[in-house]
């Protein structure tokens, strides 16, 4: 299948999909499911990751809902292109397998999400929706590992990050487990307020997403995770 011609008339606050992968009847499932839903407009899909490229280009979506292995390459392999082609892309990888290091391979290389092809299509819908309000959405099993790795990568020292008070509560409430919606809920505050303070927060530290975040802030000994996973340096 080569990607779709034309992107289609969506509404301003349509989440602008781009779907890539080469089994034509999961790439057709998934359209076929959010297309119908007001706040979706799948705008492309693509087998390959030349043709997925390319049709992001074109087609400027807001969503890619990738699967991690193409028939020709790993997508992981070429997010900073597909980042680089549509600056704020948000990317949702989707895989038919599951692993600490393919969690963590899709995490460094810069996807926003990972889900599993066998959930429901519900829970795709919904992952997708949370990547693109700019949530970070990865296996809750696979959470703490994932900070004991990131605790322990080399980071240069950080002067004067100098974090606020709320940035502090909102990373020490993130490290807890709470969603975005739940920190807001804690803290009676909107959810694009703790978006702010959180991206505030990862500008001090250096980083790229949550995860990093919460486990600089543990590394610093700036947070506390619920039960000890690695100690300040």
């Amino acid at each position: 299948m080569s990607p779709t011609t034309g992107a289609p008339a969506v509404g301003d606050r349509a989440i602008r999909t781009l779907i890539v992968d080469d089994h034509e009847l999961v790439a057709e499932a998934i359209k076929a499911t959010i297309d119908r839903l007001p706040d979706f407009a799948v705008v492309g899909v693509a087998t390959s990751i030349d043709d997925g490229l390319a049709a992001a280009a074109r087609l400027r979506p807001s969503l890619l809902l990738t699967d991690l292995r193409l028939g020709d390459g790993d997508v992981v392999d070429h997010l900073d292109r597909f980042k680089s082609t549509v600056p704020g892309l948000r990317v949702l990888v989707m895989t038919g397998m599951v692993s600490e290091g393919a969690v963590l391979q899709v995490l460094r290389a810069g996807a926003d999400g990972y889900i599993m092809k066998t959930r429901p299509l519900a829970e795709l819908v919904d992952a997708a929706r949370r990547v693109a309000a700019g949530e970070l959405v990865y296996p809750a099993a696979y959470v703490r590992a994932l900070l004991v790795r990131e605790c322990h990568l080399r980071l240069p020292d950080r002067q004067g990050a100098a974090l606020t008070n709320r940035e502090v509560e909102v990373l020490q409430l993130f490290a807890l487990g709470h969603s975005t919606a739940e920190v807001a809920g804690e803290l009676h505050l909107a959810v694009n307020t703790i978006r702010n303070h959180l991206a505030a927060a990862m500008a001090k530290l250096g980083v790229g997403n949550r995860l990093r975040a919460v486990a600089e802030a543990i590394r610093l000994g700036i947070v506390s995770p619920p039960s000890p996973v690695c100690a300040p340096r």
